[in-house]
């Protein structure tokens, strides 16, 4: 659930991995039995939002070898996913 893994960055973002599953829930507007039924555990959610980060910084990089520099685009966060479709 994208919502899920969307919550559970921005709260590493802004206090580290200290949140509870009742806090990465309301961030993501759902109940906290979702964490559960989708991921297992907090562990689990915090495995898969560590994959996602690391997916959506490989998608970044150039032919460089390093990201290309966005931050004068807007993008963060709280940005579009890049389609994997």
């Amino acid at each position: 659930m994208a919502a899920l893994i969307d919550a559970t960055t921005a709260l590493i973002l802004e206090q580290g991995v200290t949140m509870s599953v009742r806090d990465i829930a309301m961030r993501a507007g759902v109940n906290h039995g979702l964490v559960h039924t989708y991921f297992g555990s907090k562990d689990s959610l915090l495995t898969a939002t560590f994959g996602e980060i690391s997916t959506r910084a490989a998608a970044e990089v150039g032919h460089t070898g390093f990201p290309q520099p966005i931050w004068h685009s807007g993008a963060g966060v709280n940005s579009p996913r890049p389609s994997h479709e």
